[in-house]
């Protein structure tokens, strides 16, 4: 029988509360794939889910670190950082929200996941394919939506710390309370990366060291079973610091601080058949780029940009007869971006967005089979280039209670970022001038996803899933000379290029009292149909490989992740002829393993490597090292111990009314 949870926090802010330690939960509620809430395994867009117990069993650290084995997902390290690449496509063709909210601080539309820590995080939703419908601009392969904890009944002390090779140092600590009606928590964390240097014939740091620290709290107050309010506010400070080198032999120290501020409120009220939800969240970016030229001040450089972001939300889900579920909302977004690099009289720029969206959900059959339709069309307005229309269609099928069928097709599309109108960026010492094309429209693609999910056991699981994309207008730079400057030549953006994303993947998981096995392949093909050949740095085969060994009466547990990357197609003029030629890089192996001991129902002690197959290259893969790290964890409530013996007996995987717990 399927199920819509209208519950707690609204769709459109994508939040949930967690709940309390001594809850047990079979089926997470998941918000992402409809701005609705529902549990995940009767969602109609599938809704791949990373939570709390999944964070903590993998020791991941980062956002990034989490996703690194989730299949069509991959994390590519370069100078943006760690991004997300879905199902083959660009970064910067995968929306990342945090609790359904916008984020700001993009490099060429790519967002650093490793800016956003798993102490904070509560859960990971994953949908891959077009989801322009809900969210506009920017969801053409997918959403990842990162939702953020929240204060537990009772009072919560939690402190972390750890230590490992290449100045690897992380410390957090949370304090929190809460009774039914209310729950306030406040959380701060410092964490440090060493530099690194996988080309030793030359003084540039393949990563440059990292030191951050962060603060923040939120407050989250219920009056009535429909009826919350959420405030939460964070601060974010980055410093790195690395360096550079040029041909002429010029060595420069570049230092970039990055200072983040994020606010949101989250308001919900339920009105008999009808929730509203209102979400809004403004954001402030601060990015400070400076370059120091050893021994001359002529390459010296400093530039200081800032952005603020709004983005709110109002919306109604509206529970009408014959199994209709219809949700209405508007969406309004104001961006703001004032940067030295921007081609405008003032090197500022200013947007404004609006949107209407609908969408309904209907289940005409839920009788032994069940039958799901989503059917949904997006209405943008955007100052910098008009109107854009997005419709979309998802069905599920229920065949048997072991096999779900799933489908979706919609049109999505990226509007172009100030930087792609504006930029301005002169290097004539070199020989080139790049600039923006403030003429450009959004790029857009049309596509969708086939996928099954069988459960063959209550333990065993398979999921497969075939995707297809046509991107159209991507944004490319064509080379032209520059008029006033002889010699020099200009890049300038423009909507010229085509490609074509398709492929599947295959997940099998097992999940037994004493060990959990994820084991999952990818076929990625991605093509530039401009050229008529790969896109560069895309593997056409990919695997992963999670493995989770325990012993609950003891409390060990260990996990081994791997991922195996196929070759990858690169392009370039390698033999100085002026043509440009095809080469591949090497497959590569990344492992990491987590072994934790709950010494005691409070603490944790545990020891981690990343990257134990010591891969990477200066070009091709710029990887941490092998890095071996290890530390403690303490975890006390006082809302546990007020239910005692069973969440102490939990930690031992011992109850004496049910056995061992799962």
């Amino acid at each position: 029988m399927r199920t819509i949870l209208i519950i707690t926090i609204g769709a459109s802010t994508a939040q949930a509360s967690p709940p309390d330690a001594d809850e047990l939960t079979t089926d997470p509620v998941v918000v992402t794939g409809t701005r609705t809430e529902q549990a995940a395994a009767e969602a109609v867009n599938a809704t791949r889910v990373i939570d709390r117990k999944e964070l903590t069993r993998i020791g991941a650290r980062t956002a990034a670190e989490a996703l690194q084995t989730t299949e069509g997902v991959r994390i590519e390290s370069s100078y943006a950082g760690q991004t997300a690449q879905v199902d083959g496509l660009e970064a910067r063709h995968t929306l990342i929200l945090i609790n359904g909210r916008r984020v700001s601080g993009t490099k060429d539309g790519r967002l650093d996941l490793s800016r956003f820590r798993t102490e904070d995080i509560e859960r990971i939703e994953i949908v891959r394919g077009p989801a322009s419908t809900l969210y506009g601009s920017d969801a053409l392969g997918g959403v990842i939506n990162i939702i953020t904890r929240t204060g537990r009944t009772g009072f919560t002390v939690e402190a972390s710390g750890e230590y490992g090779m290449h100045e690897v140092s992380d410390g957090t600590a949370t304090l929190s309370y809460g009774e039914e009606a209310w729950r306030l928590a406040v959380r701060g964390g410092w964490h440090g990366r060493g530099a690194f240097d996988l080309d030793e014939d030359d003084e540039a740091t393949t990563a440059s060291k990292q030191d951050s620290y962060n603060v923040g709290g939120d407050a989250e107050f219920q009056w009535s079973a429909g009826g919350r309010l959420r405030l939460r506010s964070t601060y974010t400070n980055n410093d790195n610091n690395g360096i550079d080198t040029e041909d002429s032999g010029a060595v420069y120290d570049r230092r970039i601080i990055d200072e983040n501020l994020r606010s949101q409120l989250e308001l919900q009220e339920q009105l008999g058949r009808v929730k509203l939800t209102l979400a809004s969240s403004y954001e402030y970016n601060r990015s400070q780029y400076r370059l120091d030229q050893r021994g001359s001040g002529i390459g010296d450089k400093y530039e200081d940009s800032r952005e603020h972001l709004v983005d709110s939300t109002l919306q109604a889900d509206v529970s009408l007869p014959a199994a209709h579920l219809l949700t209405v909302g508007v969406d309004a977004l104001y961006e703001y971006l004032r940067s030295p690099r921007l081609e405008t009289d003032t090197t500022t720029g200013s947007r404004t967005r609006a949107a209407l969206f609908m969408q309904d959900d209907w289940t005409p059959v839920d009788d032994g089979m069940t039958l799901s339709f989503v059917t949904g069309v997006r209405f943008d307005y955007d100052t910098q280039f008009g109107f854009n229309v997005s419709p979309s269609l998802a069905v599920r099928f229920d065949p048997h209670e072991m096999v779900t069928l799933r489908g979706t097709f919609g049109l999505g599309y990226r509007a172009p970022q100030f930087k792609d109108l504006y930029l301005l960026f002169e290097n004539v010492a070199n020989g080139y001038i790049v600039e923006g094309n403030p003429n450009l429209s959004p790029e857009t693609s049309i596509g969708g996803t086939v996928s099954a999910t069988v459960r063959a056991t209550a333990a065993l699981s398979i999921d497969t899933q075939f995707f297809w994309h046509e991107l159209d207008n991507l944004f490319d730079y064509q080379l032209g000379a520059s008029n006033d400057l002889p010699g020099v030549d200009r890049y300038r953006l423009v909507n010229v290029a085509k490609a074509t994303s398709r492929g599947g993947t295959l997940s099998v998981r097992y999940e037994h009292q004493y060990i959990g096995l994820n084991v999952s392949y990818s076929y990625t093909d991605v093509r530039d149909n401009t050229v008529d050949r790969p896109v560069a740095q895309r593997p056409t085969h990919r695997g992963t490989f999670d493995v989770n060994p325990r012993y609950k009466p003891w409390g060990l547990s260990l996990t081994v992740r791997a991922e195996v990357v196929g070759d990858r197609p690169f392009y370039g003029d390698r033999d100085g002829d002026l043509v440009e030629e095809r080469f591949d890089s090497e497959p590569y192996v990344l492992l990491s393993a987590w072994l934790g001991w709950q010494a005691t129902p409070w603490m944790r002690v545990f020891m981690a490597g990343n990257n134990l197959t010591n891969a990477g290259h200066p070009f091709f893969a710029p990887l941490r090292p092998l890095t071996v790290r290890g530390g403690l964890s303490f975890s006390f409530n006082t809302a546990d111990y007020q239910t005692e013996p069973l969440e102490q007996a939990r930690y031992y995987g011992r109850d004496s009314r049910e056995g061992d717990l799962p």
